[in-house]
């Protein structure tokens, strides 16, 4: 498994510049707010399916508010629990 640093910088490297360092940031702030509801984000990748990494209902509550405190715009549960992956979350901090 690749680190996060890695991670991030393959994210960097494959896509335009404008767009890379966007979604490195999302990248980075969501595996940030996964850490904290005791997630590896080691082992997160924009791919990964949320329900696989061990997301429950009463995670995908916190990730909600931690999302919220995170990028500052309001979220509501009906934004964050049809998300099925990581990148689902980093899209809902970039809209």
């Amino acid at each position: 498994m690749a680190s996060l640093q890695d991670q991030l910088l393959k994210l960097q490297s494959d896509q335009p510049s404008s767009n890379s360092q966007e979604e490195a940031t999302a990248f980075s702030r969501v595996c940030a707010v996964l850490k904290r509801v005791g997630l590896d984000p080691e082992k997160m990748t924009p791919d990964t399916v949320l329900e696989d990494a061990g997301v429950d209902s009463l995670d995908r509550i916190e990730i909600t508010v931690r999302l919220e405190q995170e990028s500052g715009i309001e979220l509501h549960d009906a934004d964050v629990f049809p998300a099925r992956t990581v990148h689902d979350l980093m899209q809902l901090i970039d809209q």
